[in-house]
């Protein structure tokens, strides 16, 4: 199931569909989406703080999942599997 968004920002339009949600640390959800930026499809992972709507894309990719017993976040960004793992409050990819 994927969901289409169209937001309206400052007279810009832009288009965003979410492929994929998951949790992502404590009240926060990883997505996968794909978003139009000027007029050139982006597929990216960002994650969204559930109480505030605030966003921070990490990744260039098509699905992550966070593995919340080790920390560590395994992202696919089309082409390879990563594995990214948190070092204080710094995500650092092996």
């Amino acid at each position: 199931m994927s969901w289409r968004i169209q937001k309206t920002s400052g007279g810009n339009l832009g288009d965003e569909t979410i492929h994929d949600v998951s949790n992502f640390l404590e009240n926060r959800l990883l997505m996968a989406e794909t978003a139009s930026i000027d007029r050139k499809a982006v597929r990216r992972i960002p994650w969204v703080v559930v109480n505030t709507g605030q966003t921070a894309a990490l990744y260039s990719g098509v699905l992550a999942r966070y593995l919340a017993s080790s920390g560590i976040v395994v992202y696919d960004d089309g082409e390879s599997l990563f594995a990214v793992y948190q070092i204080g409050d710094v995500y650092a990819r092996s």
